[in-house]
Order: C-alpha cells, then structure tokens, then sequence
C-alpha cells in the first residue's frame, strides 16, 4: 500500500495549481499547450485512479474467449494475438463474433478512461 498522497491525487492538486496560478500568466500563444499537457495529466489521473495492471474482467473475458486460464493480462494477450493470427477471428469462425465484442469492449474502456464524456455503456 502506497503512502499518500498517490498518483491520481499528485496529478489532481498539479492540475489545481496550473490552471488557477500559473494558465493566467501563460501567454495567448502558449495557452493551446498548456491545456493540452492539463487533458494529459487528467487522463494520466484516471488511469491511475482506476487502472489495476491485471484488469480482472479483462482476463475473464479472454480466458472464457480462449477457453483456458490465464496468470495475468499479458500472458492471456499473447495467446489472444496468436489466435488473431491463427485466423480464429476470420469471417466464418465460430469466436469471431465473441472476439469483437471483447475487442469493442476493450476500446470502450480505453475511450471512456481517455475522455469521460463518452459513455461507459
């Protein structure tokens, strides 16, 4: 367990501190820079805040789509990517339909944790 203050709470209060002090006294030409290091750091923050480095229901979701168990993330992935390459996504086969919809789900997550406005469901 981490001490505090953590990650998302550190980018939090330097975002704080950036737009009420320091965006004022930025100059019009560097304003446009400024913003978009503050979206980064936003997005910086809700990965750490809601981010595990083994997303649970990330694994779960490969392991009922591969029909096996997995220790982690990465080691489900790599046998993710040999059946993409495999063809077992290829139109005609059965898990085709089952693999799109974990990869649209993945890409949603990605989404709503890069930019909240877009909707989780």
């Amino acid at each position: 367990m981490n001490d505090r203050p953590r990650g998302d709470e550190l980018l939090a209060t330097a975002r704080t501190v950036i737009r009420e002090q320091l965006l004022p006294l930025v100059s019009k030409e560097h304003k446009r820079d400024v913003l978009m290091v503050m979206n980064a750091m936003s997005i910086a923050e809700r990965q750490l805040r809601g981010c595990e480095p083994d997303d649970p229901e990330q694994v779960k979701g490969l392991e009922q789509l591969l029909e096996q168990s997995f220790a982690d993330l990465a080691s489900a992935s790599k046998v993710f990517v040999q059946f993409i390459r495999e063809g077992g996504a290829d139109p005609g086969q059965p898990k085709r339909g089952q693999t799109f919809d974990w990869l649209r789900a993945s890409v949603r997550r990605k989404l709503v944790e890069s930019n909240p406005k877009v909707r989780a469901d």
